[in-house]
């Protein structure tokens, strides 16, 4: 993509567990389609979070995040 000059977005469904690891990662948008899907999906394995809490206890957490691809100036 960088080669071809090419900028993106994709946006990412998942579910956090409940010791903060995203899990179930998808693809739910991605323009261009089928670009950066597989380097999106890459860094958000290796995000952490803070888990969701009900009544104290953590829970598992169903969320979106976008990722842009652009090139450097």
């Amino acid at each position: 993509a960088r080669s071809r000059r090419i900028e993106g977005e994709v946006e990412l469904a998942f579910t956090i567990d409940r010791s903060g690891n995203p899990i179930d990662i998808r693809v739910i948008r991605a323009e261009p389609p089928n670009t950066f899907d597989i380097e999106a999906i890459r860094a958000a394995q290796r995000w952490r979070f803070e888990p969701g809490r009900v009544d104290g206890q953590a829970v598992d957490t169903p969320t979106t995040r976008t990722l842009r691809f652009e090139l450097g100036g």
